[in-house]
């Protein structure tokens, strides 16, 4: 912190892999160090738990694993298990949806994260124009500027040349505002048509087990 400064603000995010008393260890320790959010600390399957572990700890908690659905955030709502709701329009049928959830969240007091899944930045102008006219967006979104090393909008998205200061600028313009490179988005259709499936969330040694279900 002495590096950062002041103004930085860490989330700690354990997908879901500490027992409660782990978390709750964690959540003391690191209470010097000021988190914004501990996210999904224990399964996003127990909400008793992640309740019990809220009334312990200092740090707020983010719930992510528990929250992809409009109902799954009404239940961590009811449960009192979070501080505040990660949503993903991916996970729950889309932009509106995602709207929804933020106002869903903020008649319980509640605010809002939009998750990301991995997007490019037409998805991600869409998303940005919804968070701008969204007040319950008060914290950091993610987005996968950082990991990205190229996209198929100009100037917009990742890489993170695009970030000034860690933000992004709502896109102005027609439509979304954002101009597509057509170049690069043939040139990735392409690399796509060939090597898709070395882009996949999903695992082919995996997912053809007869016991698991499929993607």
């Amino acid at each position: 912190m002495a590096r950062l400064g002041t103004d930085a603000r860490i989330r700690l995010d354990a997908n879901e892999a500490w027992s409660p008393g782990t978390a709750i260890r964690v959540a003391r320790a690191l209470r010097p160090y000021d988190l914004e959010f501990i996210e999904q600390p224990v399964s996003g399957r127990n909400l008793d738990e992640m309740a019990y572990v809220r009334g312990r700890s200092d740090i707020p908690l983010l719930a992510n694993e528990a929250s992809w659905t409009r109902h799954d955030q009404l239940a961590v709502i009811r449960a009192g298990a979070a501080d505040a709701i990660s949503a993903d329009n991916q996970a729950d049928g889309g932009l509106l949806n995602l709207k929804r959830s933020a106002g869903l969240c903020e008649a319980a007091g509640l605010p809002v994260v939009k998750h990301s899944l991995g997007e490019l930045g037409v998805a991600l102008a869409a998303a940005t124009h919804l968070i701008a006219a969204t007040p319950n967006f008060r914290h950091a979104s993610q987005a996968y500027g950082a990991l990205l090393s190229d996209d198929v909008t100009a100037g917009f998205g990742g890489p993170t040349g695009n970030y000034h200061h860690g933000h992004l600028a709502v896109p102005a313009g027609h439509g979304l505002g954002v101009q597509l490179d057509e170049e690069k988005v043939a040139h990735y259709a392409e690399l796509y048509a060939k090597e898709g499936k070395d882009f996949s969330f999903t695992d082919d040694r995996h997912t053809s087990w007869p016991a698991l279900p499929k993607a």
